[in-house]
């Protein structure tokens, strides 16, 4: 048999529910019998807008190949582009394509995004990424994972995204190593696990240190390179019998701890509490997240630890109960202004432990001078009438949020919608692109200057579903496999519509079948099934 040319898109027929017998005669004329060279498709056409939706039925083709074994795993994934380079707060989208072994793109990959270094920023789960607002070098902060559910298996391959984040910064270091438990109460013959974490001057962990353990005193035991040790030493105190080494771009930091032998297993009420950081820079009037963690007499994490922050020195600033550090406006150094008390319920009674944290409060030597203001999202997409919140912030030269500055909305097209000065947006009843259309103008007062920034938002107001197609239009599949289609719609002005509402079906239930998600599995006959694949697509309105 000659295959058919696989058309480029699939054809389309709206349909409304006076037009069911239409789709009932088109569905006669389907077979579960590959198509011939000579073969002539039945050219069925109806539209119908019948409120409250609009209803297209769109089609795709479908060759199915013989089951040739295990071909066509994933073998690499391409991202583009491979290394982000962005201004803070900048929004770059990022695509990535699956390949599978005979060389051949596969578009029906699940893409997974994730980001494995919160400060390079965010991700959405279409790839779009917005950069944080802190300039530095992030290596892989970006993970992208292409998953594909196979009749072998889940098939799936991860790949790495650099981030770069333009502006002045000054070089992370290492500034503390926390040991934990900072202080272990140990027994003869016991083996302890201990744990070390880096942290930069203003209390963020430093990802990827290497930690070296040594003991310093062979009589207390030895400890293996994961931070397990092994006590053999007689009771007593051991001071700064155990050493850590971290190493980080060059840079090399060593801690010591001391090191308790008991001649009897601890019991249950040997609690300690410690804080993470317990000592870290944070400008005036900024916020931190610290937490604390309960270890037992043998090291081990307790569950169900209560625990209680609060802030012995006001002036250093304030912490809620989950341990969220507000620095307060006076410049300085607190030792030790920060406590935290683990309470845990045991056989014998509450018990109590403590620990301590230590803040320094840096200054601003003069008011952070507006530079420019940045509008979010960038451009939003609405049915009309439809609703939603912009928000938008003020950074200095290098970032950091402006001191002081006013924001005001407004609109700059009013067939777009109305908006107030808080950012709540309402579209209009006009469908169609309006760019640039909402306005945020930020405005700051420094020494008898006056500093105006402005930013804009795109508005695009959806209108009427009038093109539906299936993607992917006409793929290939060996019998046994999946491959997945999605049906999108565009209104008049050629913008992708959210919330359509898409039901599946087979023109012959005899080459296979389809979920409600769109995943077709071949069982066919070999060969190529031309609009084979139906796709019923709903705009559904709403009052």
């Amino acid at each position: 048999m000659r295959p058919r040319a696989i058309p480029a898109l699939g054809r389309f027929v709206a349909l409304s529910a006076v037009a069911a017998t239409v789709a009932s005669s088109f569905a006669a004329c389907s077979s579960s019998v590959p198509v011939s060279a000579g073969a002539a498709l039945p050219a069925v056409e109806a539209e119908r807008v019948v409120p409250p939706a609009v209803v297209k039925e769109v089609f795709a083709s479908v060759l199915i190949t013989e089951a040739d074994g295990p071909t066509g795993e994933i073998d690499r994934l391409v991202v583009s582009p491979m290394v982000v380079l962005a201004d803070p707060w900048e929004t770059v989208s990022l695509a990535a394509e699956a390949i599978l072994e005979n060389g051949a793109a596969d578009p029906a990959v699940d893409l997974i995004w994730m980001l494995s270094d919160i400060r390079a920023g965010s991700i959405s789960s279409s790839g779009e990424f917005t950069a944080g607002g802190t300039p530095g070098v992030y290596p892989a902060a970006i993970l992208v994972t292409a998953r594909n559910d196979t009749s072998r298996g889940i098939d799936q391959i991860t790949e790495t995204v650099s981030v770069t984040i333009v502006g002045e910064t000054r070089a992370a270091s290492i500034a503390t190593i926390e040991i934990l438990p900072s202080g272990p109460t140990v027994f003869s013959g016991q083996l302890f696990r201990m744990r070390a974490i880096g942290y930069d001057e203003d209390g963020y962990v430093i990802p990827g240190v290497n930690f070296n353990w040594t003991v310093n005193d062979a009589t207390l035991g030895s400890v293996t390179a994961s931070g397990y040790l092994n006590v053999q030493g007689s009771p007593g105190m051991f001071t700064k019998s155990i050493s850590v080494t971290g190493r980080w771009r060059g840079e090399t930091m060593v801690e010591h701890i001391n090191v308790k032998v008991l001649e009897a297993r601890p019991g249950a009420g040997d609690m300690t509490v410690q804080v993470l950081p317990q000592r870290f820079h944070i400008d005036n009037g900024d916020n931190m997240q610290l937490r604390a963690v309960a270890l037992n007499g043998l090291g081990e994490l307790i569950p169900g630890t209560q625990l209680r922050w609060s802030v012995d020195e006001p002036i250093a600033g304030s912490i809620t109960g989950t341990g969220m550090f507000t620095a307060g406006v006076a410049p300085g150094i607190y030792t030790e202004a920060v406590r935290v008390e683990a309470i845990i319920r045991g056989e014998s009674g509450v018990i109590h432990a403590a620990d301590f944290a230590s803040v320094i409060v840096r200054g601003e030597s003069e008011t952070r001078r507006l530079d420019r203001v940045v509008g979010r999202p960038g451009h939003i997409v609405l049915s009309p009438g439809g609703r939603s919140i912009l928000v938008a912030r003020a950074f200095d030269s290098e970032g950091n949020s402006a001191d002081k500055v006013e924001l005001r909305w407004m609109m700059t097209d009013e067939a777009a919608g109305v908006i107030d000065n808080n950012g709540s947006f309402r579209a209009s009843s006009r469908s169609g692109v309006y760019p640039s259309s909402a306005k945020v103008i930020a405005t700051q007062d420094v020494g008898g200057e006056q500093l105006i920034r402005s930013a804009s938002v795109d508005v695009i107001i959806t209108g009427t579903l009038t093109v539906a197609g299936i993607e992917p239009a006409a793929p290939s599949v060996s019998q046994g496999e999946s491959v997945h289609f999605s049906a999108v719609g565009t209104d008049e002005n050629g913008t992708l519509l959210p919330g359509l509402v898409v039901r599946w079906r087979l023109a012959d239930d005899a080459i296979g079948h389809i979920d409600a998600l769109g995943n077709f599995t071949a069982e066919g006959r070999p060969g190529l099934y031309e609009n084979a694949i139906v796709a019923t697509v709903i705009q559904p309105f709403t009052d």
